[in-house]
């Protein structure tokens, strides 16, 4: 999903994994993101590299904030399929 996100408004953390020491440096793996903005806070710890988990959650806050988007949406901004479909032809999205 492409979504545009501005990463300044994304406060990441990592979080060790359960099972390993804490003084174990390849033990971290899980992260947690938080949208400071919406306050929307998602984790990810399912992977075994911390990366993986990074893209992972990143994807899950992109669907978040999508979904929020739509859940919020006012009714006087929408408009009928006719008019979107020729908005969406002269190029005002782009």
């Amino acid at each position: 999903m492409e979504t545009e996100m501005d990463m300044s408004e994304i406060l990441i953390e990592t979080c060790l994994a359960e099972e390993q020491p804490p003084h174990i440096c390849s033990a971290l793996r899980g992260i947690k993101l938080t949208h400071k903005i919406s306050g929307i806070i998602v984790t990810s710890t399912k992977e075994k590299s911390q990366r993986a988990n990074y893209l992972g959650a990143l994807e899950l806050l992109k669907l978040k904030l999508v979904k929020q988007r739509f859940e919020t949406i006012d009714e006087d901004d929408l408009v009928d399929g006719a008019t979107f479909l020729q908005d969406l032809d002269s190029g005002k999205y782009d």
